[in-house]
């Protein structure tokens, strides 16, 4: 197995780890969060522009890291250190992703209703569903 096939099937894998872990946040925001809304009314506001600016500086890492080095790694397949740098960019955004699921699920635990953290899952997953990792890079030999 290629260098870039390994780190791809691991990125993959991760991103499935990170994804399932997705969706437990909300499972266990349900399970563990109270029954009745209570806190604050509006606090579900406050959280987005932290939204906001998350997914902006994780589709920033992606247009400045990922995408350069996808291109890159098309000409030279075997570029260790790009590769590495494409590996980074998607790990950055898929943390930062799971940075946005955390915010609901703490809005969830701070009284708010599934309604008002809701949002945050579904940025979170819809990103990570987008950003599922993906690298065509010619075979040896091929150009």
């Amino acid at each position: 197995m290629s260098p870039i096939e390994s780190v791809v099937r691991q990125m993959r894998v991760l991103h499935w780890v990170l994804l399932v872990s997705l969706v437990l946040y909300v499972v266990v925001g349900e399970k563990l969060g109270p029954a009745e809304a209570r806190g604050p009314e509006h606090l579900d506001r406050a959280f987005i522009p932290l939204l906001i600016l998350t997914a902006g500086v994780a589709a920033v890492i992606r247009q400045r890291m990922v995408r350069p080095a996808e291109e890159a790694l098309r000409v030279r397949p075997d570029d260790l250190p790009t590769l590495g740098r494409w590996r980074a960019g998607n790990l950055i955004s898929y943390v930062l992703c799971e940075a946005v699921a955390l915010y609901g699920f703490v809005l969830r635990m701070l009284g708010q209703t599934l309604w008002q953290a809701g949002p945050f899952y579904a940025v979170a997953i819809l990103l990570m569903l987008v950003w599922t990792p993906r690298l065509q890079v010619p075979a040896p030999g091929q150009t």
